[in-house]
């Protein structure tokens, strides 16, 4: 149960990174997509340091991002159903959690979409916190059962 916590809690951790480059990006610019790609290598490998490899990576990859999740619930609420984002802390949150992300999302999402929306950018950027997470479990598994 301690474990279990200790996961959904780190789980906001891109809410910090997201408020922080999003505080920064305002001080001075800077190139955005380089900028959060350390965050995102960070994620993968902070996932596999707080990860029990005795247990299911997919369950602890979804333990880690099910805050992330209920981010994406809430901006998907937003943006398709509402048709803008709240001008409150939980639309300014729901937003910034998937700064680290929208970068990669919109270099590799952009040639495939045509529309203005920005739920398939969020998305992808949730899917690549869940993919890193996976990934970082599965390598410090990985290279732990190697030096065994």
């Amino acid at each position: 149960m301690k474990r279990t916590a200790r996961l959904l809690l780190l789980g906001m951790l891109p809410l910090a990174v997201g408020y922080l480059l999003n505080y920064l990006l305002m001080l001075l610019p800077f190139p955005l997509f380089f900028g959060s790609l350390v965050p995102l290598l960070l994620w993968a490998w902070l996932s596999g340091k707080m990860a029990d490899l005795s247990e299911n990576i997919w369950m602890q990859a979804l333990l880690l991002n099910a805050f992330g999740l209920l981010m994406l619930l809430l901006t998907l609420l937003q943006e398709l159903l509402l048709g803008g984002y709240w001008q409150n802390v939980l639309g300014l949150f729901s937003q910034v959690f998937f700064l680290t992300g929208l970068p990669l999302a919109s270099v590799l999402l952009r040639p495939l979409t045509a529309t203005q929306a920005l739920w398939p950018f969020y998305l992808a950027s949730w899917l690549f916190l869940f993919l890193l997470s996976l990934a970082g479990i599965w390598l410090t598994r990985r290279r732990r059962s190697k030096k065994d």
